[in-house]
This record gives C-alpha cells, sequence and structure tokens, in this order.
C-alpha cells in the first residue's frame, strides 16, 4: 500500500508561499543582476563614445595641423622667393640711381662751358656712359609668380582621401558564450618560461563561432569569458625536441664530438666530430648533409670551432699540433698559423673586425686576421679580473647579430679529441670568459664585471662545477651550459642585467656533459652533449 504524508492545507499554502517568494525573489535577484550588468555596459559605452570622440578630435586636428603646415610652408616659398627677386631688382635700382648721381655730377655746369675742347671730351664720356647703361635697362629679375594647386586627378584623390580617413570600429563579439581552450594534439605540454599558445573561441550575438588563435586571455571588454580562469597544468621539465646522433662512426653517429658552430646565412650546422677527424655539416633540421675532411681535421685533436663573421669561414683550433685554421665551408684551407706561446690551446672565438682570441689555460692569445700575435693577457687566481682554468669564452655582438660559434672546454690531454665547449664571434667589445663563474673582459683584457658566480664558489662550500659552453643570442640573452656532479643544466642570462632567467634541464633525457651551444634566430637551442654523443634541440623562447 501507498503512504502518503498529510498535512494541513493552512501549511501546504504557507510552503507553496514560501516557495512562490523564493522564486520571486531568485528572478528578481537575476534581473537586478542583469539590470546591473547592462547599466555597467552602457556606462563602459559611454565612456568608450567619450574615448572615440576624442580620439576623432585628437587625429583630426592633426591632419588639419597637417595641412596648416603644408600652407604656412608653402606661403613662406611665396615669400622666399618675393624677397628673392624683390632683392635682385632693388639691388638694381640702387644701381641705377648711383649711376644717375654720377651723371648728374658730370653735366653739372656745362650750359657754362666756352672751350670746344672741354665739350668735346664731356660728349666722349657721356657716349661712352651711354652704352654702358645699356645693361641696366633690361630688369635682372622678372616678376612672375603664380601659385599652382595640384591638378585636378590629384585633388580628386586628396578629397577621397579624407573622405576615407578613418573609421568607426566595432564588434558583435559575446563575451559569456566565449571559451578558451588548450590545444593537446602531439602531446605536448607547456613549460616553465617558454611561451605557451591558447586558443580563444569566439561567438557573435547570432552564436556563430569566430575562431582566431590568441595569446591567453581571460577577459574581453573587461567581463569574463565563461571557463575563465583556464587551469593549465605546467611542468618545469625542459625536454628536448629533437635528439640528433648516436655513438659510432656512421651516418647520424658521432664521436667524442667537440665543438658545434651554425650559420644563419646558410643555416648549416657545423659539428666537429672529433673522434672520428672530420666535421659533420647538417641544417637546421638536424638532417645531415655531408662531412668535411682534410689535413687539419686529422689526429682526432680539434677543440675549437666557431664561423667567422666577415668572410662566414670556419675557423677551428687543433691543440695536438698547436695550431689555428681558416677553412671555407666547403672544407678548403684559407690560412693556417701557430705561435710558439701556444701550449695547449682549447678554445677561441672570433671577433667582427677579425681579431682570433684564443684560451691557453689560464690566459688569452689574441691574433691579428694574419695570424701576427697582437697581446696576451690573463692572470691565474680566483679573485675579480683574474682566471681560473677557462673552459669557454664568447665575445659579446653588441649590435645584436647572430653571428656566433662554438668554444671548447676541458682537459685536452684527458681524452683523444679533447673537451667539452662553446662559444661566439662578434664584434670587438666585450668577452664573456668562463671557468667557475661569468667573467666580463674587454677584447685588450681589462675587467668589466662578474655576470654570475655560483654561491660558495671560492669559499670550498659552494656547488663544484664548470662551463662547458657559452652563446650569446640576437636578443642579449647569454646561454651558458653548465656541468654539476648532481644536475647539468643550461642557464639562460639576462646579460646586461646579469641576472638568471632559468635553466633549461631534462629528466626524461639528461643532460649528462653539455657543452658546444648554438641558437637560431626563432629560438631553438642546439647543445652539444659530449658524454651522449648527440646534439639536443631544445626550445627556449
Amino acid at each position: 500500500s501507498l503512504h502518503h504524508t498529510v498535512i494541513p492545507l493552512a501549511v501546504a499554502v504557507k510552503r507553496m508561499s514560501e516557495i512562490l517568494c523564493y522564486k520571486a525573489n531568485e528572478c528578481y535577484s537575476k534581473l537586478n543582476s542583469a539590470s546591473e550588468a547592462v547599466t555597467t555596459e552602457l556606462h563602459r559605452l559611454e565612456h568608450s563614445v567619450d574615448a572615440a570622440f576624442e580620439e576623432v578630435n585628437r587625429s583630426f586636428e592633426a591632419l588639419t595641423e597637417l595641412v596648416e603646415l603644408r600652407r604656412l610652408e608653402v606661403v613662406a616659398a611665396v615669400e622666399a622667393i618675393r624677397e628673392r627677386k624683390r632683392s635682385v631688382l632693388q639691388e638694381q635700382l640702387e644701381l641705377v640711381e648711383t649711376e644717375r648721381s654720377g651723371v648728374e655730377g658730370q653735366c653739372e655746369g656745362l650750359q657754362y662751358q666756352v672751350e670746344v675742347r672741354n665739350i668735346t671730351q664731356k660728349i666722349s664720356l657721356l657716349n661712352t656712359k651711354i652704352d654702358s647703361l645699356q645693361v641696366l635697362v633690361e630688369p635682372r629679375e622678372n616678376c612672375f609668380l603664380k601659385f599652382e594647386s595640384s591638378p585636378e586627378a590629384a585633388y580628386s584623390s586628396l578629397c577621397r582621401a579624407v573622405q576615407e580617413y578613418g573609421r568607426v570600429a566595432t564588434s558583435r563579439t559575446l563575451p559569456s558564450l566565449c571559451c578558451l581552450e588548450m590545444p593537446t594534439s602531439g602531446g605536448s605540454k607547456p613549460v616553465t618560461h617558454l611561451s605557451t599558445r591558447v586558443f580563444l573561441h569566439t561567438v557573435d550575438y547570432q552564436g556563430h563561432n569566430q575562431v582566431g588563435e590568441h595569446n591567453v586571455s581571460a577577459h574581453i571588454f573587461g567581463r569574463p569569458v565563461k571557463n575563465n580562469p583556464l587551469t593549465v597544468d605546467v611542468c618545469g621539465d625542459h625536454n628536448p625536441h629533437t635528439v640528433y646522433g648516436s655513438k659510432g662512426s656512421g651516418l647520424n653517429q658521432l664521436l667524442q664530438p667537440a665543438a658545434i658552430c651554425l650559420d644563419d646565412d646558410t643555416q648549416m650546422l657545423f659539428v666537429a666530430d672529433t673522434g672520428n677527424s672530420r666535421i659533420k655539416v647538417l641544417d637546421y633540421s638536424l638532417s645531415e648533409q655531408h662531412h668535411l675532411v682534410g689535413e687539419a681535421l686529422a689526429g682526432r685533436s680539434v677543440t675549437g670551432l666557431c664561423v667567422t663573421p666577415a668572410a662566414r669561414t670556419l675557423m677551428l683550433v687543433n691543440w695536438r699540433n698547436r695550431t689555428i685554421t681558416e677553412l671555407t665551408q666547403q672544407g678548403e684551407i684559407v690560412q693556417q698559423f701557430t705561435h710558439q706561446q701556444l701550449q695547449e690551446p682549447t678554445t677561441l672565438t672570433v671577433t667582427l673586425s677579425g681579431l682570433v682570441l684564443v684560451v691557453d689555460s689560464f690566459r688569452i692569445l689574441v691574433f691579428s686576421p694574419g695570424g701576427t700575435l697582437a697581446h696576451t693577457w690573463g692572470e691565474r687566481g680566483d679573485k675579480d679580473g683574474q682566471l681560473g682554468a677557462v673552459t669557454a669564452i664568447c665575445a659579446v655582438n653588441t649590435r645584436g647579430g647572430s653571428n656566433m660559434g662554438d668554444v671548447i672546454t676541458g682537459d685536452p690531454s684527458s681524452q683523444a679529441g679533447g673537451a667539452d665547449g662553446g662559444g661566439c664571434c662578434a664584434e670587438d667589445g666585450e668577452v664573456v670568459v668562463a671557468d667557475h663563474r661569468l667573467q666580463v673582459f674587454t677584447t685588450g683584457g681589462t675587467y668589466c664585471r662578474t655576470v654570475f658566480r655560483p654561491s660558495g664558489v671560492g669559499t670550498g662550500k659552494g656547488p663544484k662545477g664548470t662551463y662547458g659552453g657559452l652563446f650569446m643570442d640576437s636578443n642579449g640573452l647569454l646561454l651558458a651550459s653548465r656541468q654539476e656532479r648532481t644536475q647539468s643544466c643550461v642557464q639562460i642570462f639576462d646579460y646586461q642585467l646579469g641576472s638568471l632567467i632559468f635553466t633549461i634541464a631534462s629528466a626524461e633525457s639528461k643532460l649528462k656533459r653539455p657543452a658546444g651551444l648554438a641558437a637560431t634566430r626563432d629560438g631553438w637551442l642546439l647543445v652539444l652533449d659530449i658524454a651522449n654523443c648527440c646534439i639536443k634541440k631544445f626550445r627556449y623562447r
């Protein structure tokens, strides 16, 4: 049997009345919210109209000022021409009056002359004067002066341009129906310090989609979108986009790679495959093109490599035979030189003027473009301005260019092929030198400042590690690969401020011994990982 709860009619009426009041209050609340929202939008509309009026007045005042400026320029041109013509004619008139006075002086008292000889002489002088005055009869300047407006076609174009100048823009977008969407294709996840794109799907009052790609935005016209705020799961790992190479001597293989550099003009990447005594040439997609071989690369001893900014040639250092060699990008030797002061050269960089800076342990040797030793600088020590075992060098391009290459670091005697590294080519000016810290010098060796010194370094309590490579990109970011016992990474610095912005490290594909660095103009970072015999491509901006 069914059981029903029976309540008195009065109670039922009372409850129904309460429900009615509740629903009515809810409706009132919605209507009040709607009224407030619409009123707010009306106020914003009035503010937008006022702002539009101000912009219209400002724009047309600027147009009026432009027309008035042109009018004043034309009036000034008329005045200038008048003054020039008037000056010439006035000068001629003054000359005429001067001649008139001269003639009057010569003719004064002629009516009292009785000697024929004097009269004849005066007549002769006046005849000569008449001939000379003929040049003063014709005005030396004309009176023509007329303002000519533009042809009819030009005037019509000007009128049409004025009529088409400015427009009133509006929108039919309804913010409350718009929403943000995080793309999930490809399985890529947002990463800290890197830009991430989010799709904003906009809808108009008729419900039609207006799809476009926008940066993340939470409001439209000051009103929140439907799913504001959008929660994005951001991870701190920077995993490589591409990994090229493995240990070996065959296709797409590397053996003890020591240096890396690129040429943005040809979009080619050059890798010193030291263990195989060759330079591997890749394109920016890390597709192998060909190899460079030759006498300069023999002996598994090339430890430094960069692209010269002027000639776009390759400059490399061989630590075993202590030579510096310049090659064309096709592998032909341009020049080769050495010096008795070179003991264990491991790093190099080239400035825009062609100076070759070679690191030899705790000092820097500066060579002229022709290979003559210009000077040497560097003092061993841990104080500011002194050098430890230099592991990387990078000449700073103050004009923001990207003619950069690679510099090698490490102990050349520790293995065939030497060491790790990174560096660049730039114009004369500042040079970043790395040991366990980053210091800035002039190319002449004058200490400027310290960009970065890890906390505790020099006290025996800080992290123990060294830098393996340096690269200065075209946006003023200094990139430095650092090797430590616990974790190796790439540090991104603001060069001018000397501040560490963020680091690149991967849990899925760890950097074991990062050395040479190179960065493309579109924000890709190429890291030479010596221990893994590969190149890892990261996005860093």
